[in-house]
């Protein structure tokens, strides 16, 4: 769920891509090589996993403030 919010996240997402959320490095370039995800220069999959580990850290904070 993260990577995905991740990926649609950045600037130059194009907000779509079809087929499975990709769970490794190997995915996400073979995702980024087959289809439009991003106009110009892709993320990497490290920025990507930073990306989705902030947002991570986001909701598990604000579940933290609510209990």
């Amino acid at each position: 769920m993260y990577i995905d919010k991740a990926i649609h996240s950045f600037e130059n997402s194009t907000g779509k891509y079809s087929g499975n959320i990709p769970t490794n490095e190997a995915e996400y370039n073979t995702l980024v090589s087959e289809q439009e995800v991003f106009t110009g220069t892709a993320p990497t999959w490290t920025e990507v996993q930073a990306k989705a580990t902030e947002f991570e850290t986001a909701d598990t904070n604000a579940q933290t403030e609510k209990d």
